[in-house]
């Protein structure tokens, strides 16, 4: 097995940790027990999804016992959006998409294209 150098650890961290907050809100708490990951290293990734406006800080919850309240995290739904093009001979698709993957919008168009080159044009 190849070693991984620290920028795609840095990347491969970020992945799971947006999976995480993609799926349901959840603390850096959660996300350290769930990942394995030290706090530390939550706590930079968090940090950089959250500069990057990705990732959002919702509500403290209460906490049982003592310490600091924890705050969830909640993706920025509108952070970015991702668009995906289906072009058939007969029809064409458009879509877009949230960072959840719930889709904003679509358009289906019908059409009917002599060649390939026509239905790109």
């Amino acid at each position: 097995m190849a070693a991984l150098n620290a920028p795609r650890m840095r990347e491969i961290n970020r992945a799971l940790i947006l999976n995480y907050v993609r799926q349901s809100p959840v603390t850096r708490t959660e996300l350290a027990e769930r990942t394995g990951l030290t706090r530390a290293a939550i706590s930079q990734v968090v940090a950089d999804l959250i500069a990057a406006g990705i990732v959002v800080e919702g509500h403290q919850v209460e906490k049982a016992g003592a310490g600091r309240r924890q705050v969830k995290l909640f993706i920025n739904l509108d952070a970015m959006y991702f668009g995906g093009v289906c072009l058939n001979r007969g029809s064409s698709w458009v879509g877009l998409i949230n960072l959840r993957g719930d889709l904003i919008a679509e358009e289906q168009m019908e059409a009917d294209f002599a060649s390939a080159d026509e239905g790109v044009d």
